[in-house]
C-alpha cells in the first residue's frame, strides 16, 4: 500500500498543468523525435531523482531540497538553489496566468487582460492566507486532472491521421527540450516520499522507476493524440484546439489544471519569500503574484516561452547542482542508504552532458526565434 501511495504522489507531483503545453512543443521537432527527446530527458530525470532520493536516505535530519544543499554545499549553492526555484515558478506562474486567461477569453466574454487581472486577484487569496493544499486533496485534484486528460484522449482519438505522426523537422529537434524537461520535472517530491516509505525504503527506487515511466507513457499518449489528430495545427495549450462543445470542455479542463497548479506554486514561492529571506506577508505576496501579472500584462509571452525557458535554463541548472550534491554526499555522509542511485559517476557525466546540450540547443532555439 505504501508504495501504491508513493506512486501516487510522484506522479501527482510530476503531472500538472505543463502537460497542456507537450503537444504543441513536440509538433514542433515531429512526433518520432519528440519521442526520442522525451525518452532521453525522462532518463536524465529519473537518474537525477534517483540521486536525489540516495542524498536523502543518507542524511539524519529531515531536510527539503534548499537545506539539503545548505548542508553538504553550502551557503552560496544555498542562496543559488533558491534563486533557481523562484525563477522556475516564475516561468510557470506566468505560463498560467496567460494559459488561463486565454482559456477564458474564449469560453466567456471579455479581454485576455481583464481575466488576467481576475485571475490574479482570485490566486491571492490562498497565497495571502497560506493556504496549503493538504497532500491527499491535491493529490485527488490532480488525479481528476489525468482522468479529464484521458477522456479527452480517448474522445478524439478516432480522428487520428497516422501520416501526422511521421513528420520529422530534426532541425528543431531540440525545441521541445525545456517544456519536455519542465514537465517531467519533480525535485521536490522526493524529501516527502522517504516520510511515505519511512519503513519501506527499499521500495524507493522501484517507486521512482515506475512512477516516472508512468508519466512518460501518459505524455507521449497525450502528444500522439493530439499531433495525430492536428498535426501542426495543436494550440499551445493542447485543449484549446478541441473543437465546439469539446472545446468549451477542453478549456475549462486547461483552466482547472492550470489553476491548481498556480496555487501549489504560488503558496510555495510566498514561503520562500516569506520563510527564507524575511519579507513581509505583503512583499511576499506581491513578488509572487503581481511579478508574474506584471510580466504577462508588459511583455505579453505565449503560454510555452515562459516554461521552455524554465524548463531548459533552471531546470537544468538545478540538474547540475542536484548532480553536485550527491557527489558530495557521498563522500561525506557516513550513512548507509538503502539503495544507491544505478550507473554511478558515469551515469551523472552523460546526464550532465545531455543537460549542457540541451541547455545550449535551446538557447539557439530562442536566438532563432528573437
Amino acid at each position: 500500500m505504501k508504495k501504491i501511495l508513493a506512486i501516487a504522489t510522484i506522479i501527482g507531483t510530476v503531472i500538472g498543468a505543463g502537460v497542456l503545453g507537450l503537444p504543441y512543443a513536440i509538433s514542433v521537432s515531429g512526433f518520432i523525435p519528440g519521442v526520442v527527446l522525451t525518452i532521453i530527458i525522462s532518463f536524465c530525470m529519473t537518474l537525477l531523482l534517483l540521486y536525489l532520493g540516495e542524498v536523502v536516505l543518507r542524511c539524519r535530519e529531515v531536510y527539503q531540497i534548499p537545506g539539503l544543499v545548505r548542508k553538504y554545499l553550502g551557503g552560496r549553492f544555498y542562496w543559488l538553489t533558491l534563486l533557481m526555484f523562484a525563477l522556475s515558478v516564475y516561468g510557470a506562474l506566468i505560463s498560467y496566468v496567460v494559459g488561463v486567461s486565454e482559456s477564458l477569453s474564449v469560453m466567456l466574454p471579455g479581454t485576455q487582460v481583464t481575466y488576467m487581472l481576475l485571475f490574479t486577484a482570485l490566486m491571492s487569496i490562498p497565497v495571502i492566507k497560506g493556504i496549503h493544499l493538504i497532500d491527499k486533496v491535491q493529490l485527488g485534484l490532480i488525479s481528476v486532472l489525468i482522468f479529464l486528460i484521458i477522456i479527452v484522449t480517448i474522445l478524439i482519438s478516432p480522428g487520428i491521421n497516422v501520416n501526422n505522426l511521421l513528420t520529422i523537422n530534426l532541425g528543431h529537434f531540440f525545441f521541445p527540450f525545456g517544456v519536455v524537461f519542465f514537465a517531467l520535472t519533480g525535485y521536490s517530491v522526493m524529501p516527502e516520499l522517504e516520510q511515505i516509505l519511512l519503513k519501506h525504503k527499499k521500495q524507493f527506487m522501484p517507486s521512482v522507476l515506475i512512477a516516472m515511466t508512468s508519466c512518460t507513457l501518459l505524455y507521449l499518449l497525450f502528444s500522439g493524440v493530439f499531433i495525430g489528430v492536428y498535426n501542426q495545427g495543436v494550440s499551445e495549450v493542447a485543449t484549446q484546439s478541441l473543437p465546439d462543445a469539446l472545446g468549451f470542455f477542453g478549456n475549462a479542463i486547461a483552466v482547472f489544471g492550470m489553476t491548481t497548479s498556480y496555487m501549489g506554486l504560488g503558496v510555495a514561492l510566498r514561503d520562500v519569500f516569506k520563510q527564507d529571506l524575511g519579507l513581509s506577508k505583503f512583499y511576499a505576496w506581491a513578488l509572487t503574484c503581481l511579478a508574474p501579472l506584471i510580466i504577462s500584462i508588459i511583455i505579453r509571452p505565449s503560454f510555452i516561452q515562459p516554461i521552455l525557458i524554465s524548463g531548459a535554463f533552471t531546470g537544468t541548472l538545478t540538474g547540475f547542482i542536484i548532480i553536485y550534491l550527491w557527489l558530495k554526499a557521498r563522500k561525506s555522509s557516513g550513512v548507509k542508504p538503502a539503495f544507491k542511485a544505478p550507473l554511478g559517476v558515469p551515469g551523472a557525466v552523460i546526464v550532465s552532458v545531455i543537460l549542457g546540450i540541451g541547455l545550449v540547443m535551446t538557447a539557439l532555439e530562442l536566438i532563432n526565434l528573437l
